[in-house]
Parts: structure tokens; sequence; C-alpha cells
């Protein structure tokens, strides 16, 4: 019998890593490509809705927004993992309130 490779596994450290990068691809895409040149164009008339998809820059768009949108899911992971492996689990709505006033203003 042969002895089996052992596995290869993503640290968390990567994989928050990766998630930071998938989300920066994201805001680039909704805020360098689609607002500061696909909406405008939209708005101003130089870009219609039937020419829009063979516009090469919304094809980029579409990528950058794909690749991002692998952020949330990994970020969703690393979260219930924390939770899951935390030693102090009195302590986590009080580390969840430390965070949520710096998020109730970006709705």
């Amino acid at each position: 019998m042969t002895a089996l490779s052992p596995r290869r596994t993503f640290s968390g450290t990567a994989l928050k890593t990766i998630a930071c990068i998938t989300m920066l691809v994201d805001h680039i895409g909704a805020s360098c490509i689609e607002a500061g040149i696909l909406t405008p164009g939209l708005d101003a008339g130089t870009l219609s809705q039937d020419a829009l998809s063979t516009y090469p820059l919304y094809r980029l768009d579409m990528v950058l927004r794909f690749t991002g949108r692998l952020a949330f899911p990994l970020f969703c992971f690393l979260l219930v993992e924390g939770f899951v492996h935390t030693h102090n689990v009195k302590r986590l709505p009080w580390a969840a309130g430390a965070v949520w006033p710096s998020e109730r203003g970006s709705f």
C-alpha cells in the first residue's frame, strides 16, 4: 500500500489575503470602470444599451465583478471558523459590537 500524500490546505492568513485581493478587484471594477467610464457614457448617450455588451470595458467590468464575488463566501467561512475555534464565546458579541459602529455609517 502506498502512503497518501499530505493534503495541502490554505491557512487562514492565505484565505484572508485572497479575500482581500478579490474584494479589491471587485471595488476597482465597481468604482473605476463601472462608475467612472460605463455609467457616465450611458448617461451622456455615447454608449447604448445594445452596444454595451460588445464594449471591451464592459466585459472587463464583468470579469472583475465576478472575480470579486469570491470575497464574501471566503469572509463568511473565516467568520464561522473563528466562531468555532474561539476560546471565549462570551466575548464575541463585544467584539462584533466594536466593529458595528464603524460599519453603520457606510449604509
